[in-house]
């Protein structure tokens, strides 16, 4: 992004240099929708389904890991997954919309599930093990080269995504000392 020019990326999309100031205003603009328009995409092709909210906080954290590491595996050789990467690694302004309209309702969606699976911890504490939950699905995303080299590239992908939503889902109750299903 921060290499790019404007003529650069015309040249490249076989537009007129004027096509990104009418129709985006600049290069700052035409990169946020091009990020909103990534995130929308993995989110419409990999959606976090919503189970019946009766059903056991386990169950519902279940469809959410399910949800988030298909949305993340399945980004492995995409564009969209080295996009979201780059931005990650050397955000941009771009990363406070994104965070707000895409990162955010999920990460509030399993600070509720913690909080209702153990209403007797600390905002403080419910925060750290939402995080840690997060943090266990993102592993396999970004150490997916460690992954590679360590059980080959057929390791821990998509056909591996109910016995890892399994593993990281009874690891997270047993951490939260959560009666495990």
């Amino acid at each position: 992004y921060r290499a790019a020019t404007i003529r650069r990326i015309c040249r490249a999309a076989d537009v007129n240099v004027g096509a990104i100031n009418y129709h985006f205003g600049d290069k700052e603009r035409l990169y946020h929708e091009v990020l909103h328009f990534a995130f929308d995409q993995v989110h419409e092709r990999h959606p976090i389904r919503e189970p019946d909210p009766t059903t056991s906080v386990e169950t519902r954290l279940h469809a959410l890991v399910s949800g988030l590491l298909s949305r993340l595996l399945s980004a492995r050789a995409s564009w969209h997954g080295r996009l979201f990467a780059r931005e990650f690694a050397d955000p941009t302004a771009a990363l406070q919309p994104v965070v707000a309209r895409f990162i955010r309702p999920l990460v509030t969606r399993l600070e509720a599930l913690v909080a209702e699976a153990r209403p007797d911890l600390r905002p403080e504490r419910r925060r750290l093990h939402a995080l840690s939950l997060l943090g266990q699905c993102v592993f396999y995303k970004h150490a997916r080269p460690v992954l590679d080299v360590l059980y080959g590239a057929d390791a821990y992908g998509p056909d591996d995504l109910e016995p890892l939503a399994d593993h990281i889902v009874a690891a997270f109750s047993r951490g939260l000392e959560l009666p495990h299903e």
